[in-house]
């Protein structure tokens, strides 16, 4: 999964996860490579109000890893 706006990402919160899964977090400046980006399943988004426009990375890979955990704890 990868966690970076685009036109085929999927909001987090509707994302499923697979029994294996590896989640690849960027960086904030130039996130994830190329390569990496064309090998990725799924992109997911965290929706957000008000005036931010974007997490940072570390508070995205916080809510990510745990809405993932949660869920896969769910259906063990």
């Amino acid at each position: 999964s990868a966690q970076k706006p685009s036109e085929n990402s999927i909001n987090l919160w509707n994302f499923n996860p697979p029994d294996k899964v590896a989640l690849v977090i960027g960086s904030e400046g130039t996130g994830i490579s190329r390569n990496i980006f064309t090998k990725s399943d799924v992109f997911v988004s965290v929706s957000q109000t008000g005036l931010i426009d974007s997490f940072n990375v570390s508070v995205a890979a916080g809510i990510i890893l745990n809405y993932t955990a949660e869920k896969m704890r769910l259906f063990e």
